[in-house]
């Protein structure tokens, strides 16, 4: 009996032994069957981009303005309108109906030329809003400053406006603003105040990027606009010197006074023509025709409160590649900056001081203008 336990233990050994055997021999195969497999379509195998995106700005609008010279692409569920001269609003069209752009829309985009405590952007931005973060952000491969305000808003629901100005980059300064109204509030009472929730993380980061969206397609343009000339100066005289020719109506005069060229024309007791053309200035080391133009526009208009005539912009003066502007304070004052074609760093102040506007005149005289270099 003894004997035949022990048998019977032997043979399940023999058999659990086995099985082992079996299953490891097995294990082995596969392992060596899948390796060789691998190895046989490894090449055949293609790697998922990660974070691919789709390009949601295929069927979006485009929007250019060769005045301030820039262009970028909007959503095509969205228009746009011109504010006054200097403001143009962009948001989901169904929110231009009521006639009170910007009021209710939950995401609007304008831009501007003038800073927001001189525009319509006052009435979303107000002295002593919040900032609450700022960052960096590249438009058209430039690094500019973006400022995030916090506003409160009567109907108890937060107000998200990111601020960017983009300077000196063209003559006009642009402003460029994003408004973002918090949705789904809900009132908290807190110490006896009722205070409003911003928005959950997935709506702010949509916002986000929406708005990066659309500054990534933002880019600036720099085609001169050409000068009109409405006046035909075939029978007019010409003035000539060392530095500068040009023609001029007949009946003006033209005498010089301490170096620089005054030309004038008195056309009534209370109606005179008046322009001043300076000796030939040289930029400044270090700096550039432009930066000089940009810092002068500053100057006398951006810091002033002025009545613009004619924004800033780049144009040609004859051949020459030229800033001009004007604005209004206790008179007219006209400004035309004209850059030497053979010395970059060579230009001629021009000012009209005519009063009152004479511009229909002074821009054909300014066609004839050239350098005697």
């Amino acid at each position: 009996m003894r004997f035949n336990k022990l048998r019977f233990l032997q043979n399940v050994l023999t058999y659990t032994l086995a099985t082992l055997i079996t299953l490891v021999w097995m294990y082995v195969t596969l392992l060596v069957y899948q390796n060789r497999m691998l190895k046989q379509y490894s090449k055949e195998i293609v790697k998922t981009k990660p974070n691919a995106t789709e390009n949601t700005t295929d069927n979006w609008k485009t929007y250019k303005n060769d005045k301030w010279g820039f262009e970028f692409m909007y959503p095509s569920d969205w228009e746009s309108q011109s504010v006054n001269s200097k403001d143009i609003i962009f948001q989901l069209g169904e929110y231009f109906d009521g006639g009170d752009p910007g009021g209710s829309s939950p995401m609007i985009f304008y831009i501007s030329t003038q800073p927001y405590e001189r525009t319509f952007a006052q009435d979303i931005i107000s002295d002593g809003t919040e900032i609450i973060s700022q960052e960096s952000v590249n438009i058209d491969n430039k690094t500019f400053q973006l400022n995030t305000h916090k506003q409160f808003e009567v109907e108890s629901a937060y107000k998200i406006i990111d601020y960017i100005p983009v300077r000196n980059l063209k003559p006009n300064d642009l402003y460029l603003y994003f408004s973002h109204t918090s949705a789904g509030c809900s009132n908290i009472t807190v110490d006896q105040q009722s205070k409003c929730n911003l928005d959950n993380e997935a709506n702010v980061t949509k916002y986000k990027d929406l708005r990066n969206q659309i500054l990534s397609t933002f880019n600036f343009t720099e085609e001169p606009t050409p000068t009109k000339i409405p006046i035909d100066t075939s029978d007019w005289q010409t003035y000539s010197d060392q530095n500068y020719s040009f023609k001029y109506p007949n009946g003006a005069t033209v005498h010089k006074d301490q170096g620089a060229i005054l030309i004038n024309l008195e056309t009534s007791p209370y109606n005179m023509l008046a322009v001043r053309i300076e000796e030939p200035k040289n930029v400044q080391p270090n700096n550039s025709f432009k930066e000089y133009v940009q810092n002068l526009y500053q100057r006398l208009v951006g810091s002033n409160r002025v009545n613009v005539i004619r924004e800033l912009t780049k144009t040609k003066i004859n051949v020459y590649n030229s800033y001009i502007f004007s604005y209004e304070t206790e008179g007219f004052n006209g400004y035309y900056l004209v850059q030497s074609n053979n010395n970059p760093n060579l230009f001629a102040e021009i000012t009209d001081g005519s009063s009152p506007s004479h511009i229909e005149t002074v821009d054909p005289i300014l066609s004839t203008f050239n350098f005697t270099e």
